[in-house]
């Protein structure tokens, strides 16, 4: 394209969702996982011994954590049993 040489690449970001040859979406799947675990571990830590109230604990989680899993579920939700286990362990 206008002298510009295209290169092949097995996984490419767009719109902050990563897809790849297969579109099985295994790569942003983890990577989300990966992101809400730290974002749970980083919400455990902080409040351990601040916040005793439960709101607050799942108030924190459903703002930090649950907007990345929604983020563009449509898109990528997938139908593999062992990939929505993974989804749903974060929760």
């Amino acid at each position: 394209m206008n002298g510009v040489i295209l290169y092949h690449v097995n996984v490419f970001k767009d719109l902050g969702v990563f897809i790849d040859q297969t579109l099985s979406f295994s790569t942003y799947i983890e990577s989300t996982i990966l992101k809400c675990n730290k974002m749970c571990c980083i919400v455990k830590r902080t409040s351990a011994l601040k916040l005793r109230i439960i709101n607050v604990k799942s108030s924190l989680f459903m703002s930090l954590c649950r907007s990345h899993l929604d983020f563009s579920s449509p898109v990528w939700s997938s139908h593999l049993k062992s990939k929505v286990k993974q989804i749903e362990s974060v929760q």
